[in-house]
């Protein structure tokens, strides 16, 4: 699998006590290599249902359920002008290491 992205949308979530629920909303883009060969985006909206416990003052999600309501498909074009904004990539070689490089080496990072 190529990129990803999972955008969080709406979140409602009911607190009880020590317990949780939610059902947040999420668009989800990732880019994928069908066995037919080439290059596909795959976007779908999605649902996350949560339940949470705090334990020693920590929130936690103890189970979740993905649900699916809608996808689709479509084939990757290179349509990049000369000059363009980098390409991201999943490892060392990404432009963040680059261009920030106190935030990658701080530990706070998400890759």
């Amino acid at each position: 699998m190529g990129p990803t992205a999972h955008n969080i949308t709406n979140c409602t979530i009911v607190v009880s006590g020590e317990e949780a629920e939610s059902e947040s909303y999420a668009v989800c883009v990732h880019t994928r290599v069908p066995r037919d060969g080439g290059l596909i985006d795959w976007i779908s909206g999605v649902r996350y249902l949560d339940r949470f416990a705090r334990r020693e003052g920590e929130w936690r999600i103890v189970a979740r359920r993905v649900v699916f309501d809608w996808e689709q498909n479509l084939p990757v074009t290179e349509n990049r002008p000369e000059g363009a904004q980098p390409i991201g990539r999943r490892d060392s070689s990404d432009f963040v290491y680059a261009f920030l490089p106190r935030l990658m080496r701080s530990g706070t990072n998400s890759r």
